[in-house]
């Protein structure tokens, strides 16, 4: 099957994937030098663009798929590829794991330690990230809301991710809605989530404070989707929380209580 991507640019060249990077994209020879190409798989034999220089070498980008190497699948995704969020989901597992574990015991080889005793990887399910920072900008009378796309300022507007818990994931709706009533149209932010044992923990980051119809709106969002906490700063100041409806909490082990394990203000280190 063949894939086509966007056209125009530079100079374009047909290439062999033969393997991946330690960032995970996949690396041809063009000229003798290497060739970064995203989203690719060892073994793709491919039409590519060279849209620049890299570490030594050129980036670029794919035009066209011409043959897919052993260790490619469908991304389970709907926004693979222009959302940033994620680099691999293309692989297989097994490929995936073997690349995963040959890249640490390079990292650890290179630091003079033994790459030898390396235990198992341990796996994190999908849909089990509790943390996550988004962009957001209303464009007319929308906001897109999502990860920005790879060396983009581009937002892919997300609708649903194999990465964020549901609860998060679930929240995206109404909180695109609320945040298109309080932007004006141009207006973007950074949109900090974190799925607390607590409840979600929201936080807006954003250059214009926030007058009394975003309080009310955002206030009315806390209390309609159950989260323990939503704030409103701008870059540099102290966040102040809009409705805060319980403390959120991260528990690290049945042995801690909730009081030691508090989250952090969104905007502290």
């Amino acid at each position: 099957m063949r894939r086509k991507a966007r056209r125009g640019g530079g100079r374009q060249v047909e290439v062999l994937v033969e393997r991946l990077g330690a960032r995970g994209d996949g690396l041809a020879q063009v000229e003798g030098r290497p060739l970064f190409l995203p989203l690719t798989a060892a073994g793709d034999r491919v039409t590519a663009r060279v849209t620049g220089s890299r570490a030594g070498g050129f980036k670029g980008e794919v035009v066209e798929l011409l043959e897919e190497g052993p260790g490619r699948r469908e991304a389970p995704c709907p926004h693979f590829g222009p959302c940033g969020g994620c680099a691999l989901q293309h692989l297989t597992d097994e490929v995936y794991a073997v690349w995963k574990e040959a890249t640490l015991r390079t990292a650890l080889a290179r630091a003079g330690l033994d790459a030898t005793r390396v235990h198992p990887m341990v796996r994190v399910p999908p849909r089990s990230r509790r943390r996550a920072e988004l962009a957001a900008k209303k464009d007319g009378q929308r906001v897109r809301l999502g990860f920005h796309g790879r060396e983009s300022h581009q937002i892919a507007d997300m609708t649903e991710c194999s990465l964020l818990t549901p609860a998060l994931t679930g929240l995206l709706p109404a909180l695109r809605r609320v945040l298109a009533e309080v932007f004006d149209p141009g207006d973007g932010a950074d949109v900090f989530l974190l799925d607390s044992d607590g409840g979600i923990d929201v936080m807006v980051t954003t250059r214009r404070s926030p007058d009394l119809k975003a309080r009310e709106a955002l206030a009315a969002l806390a209390d309609g989707e159950d989260l323990a906490r939503i704030s409103w700063t701008q870059p540099g100041a102290e966040p102040e929380p809009i409705a805060q409806r319980c403390e959120p909490f991260i528990e690290m082990s049945p042995s801690l209580s909730k009081r030691n394990t508090s989250a952090p203000s969104p905007g502290s280190n």
